[in-house]
C-alpha cells in the first residue's frame, strides 16, 4: 500500500461531501513525524493539508482528533497560510 493512500481517500471524502452539501467534515487524522515533518503540514506540500485547504476554501468546517498514532504527547499547529 502506498504512504498516500489515506490521504487521497480523505482528498476523495472531501469532494463527496463538497458535492453533497456538507458543511462540517468530522475525522480523525494524527500524523506524526513518521509520515510528515510539521512544515509539510503547510497547506501546500503533503495531500491532506491540501484537502484541508480545499474544504475551507469550499466553506466546509473541518473538525479533525489527534488520531491514534505518536506518543500522547499534544502538538498543536496552525497554517500560516491563508485560503
Amino acid at each position: 500500500m502506498k504512504e498516500t493512500a489515506e490521504e487521497e481517500d480523505w482528498l476523495m471524502a472531501i469532494e463527496w461531501a463538497d458535492k453533497n452539501g456538507a458543511d462540517i467534515v468530522n475525522s480523525s487524522l494524527g500524523y506524526t513525524s513518521a509520515r510528515h515533518f510539521v512544515e509539510d503540514m503547510d497547506g501546500k506540500t503533503c495531500i491532506i493539508s491540501k484537502a484541508g485547504n480545499l474544504a475551507a476554501r469550499k466553506g466546509i468546517l473541518v473538525v479533525n482528533a489527534a488520531g491514534n498514532d505518536g506518543a500522547w504527547k499534544l502538538e498543536v499547529h496552525r497554517s500560516t497560510s491563508r485560503c
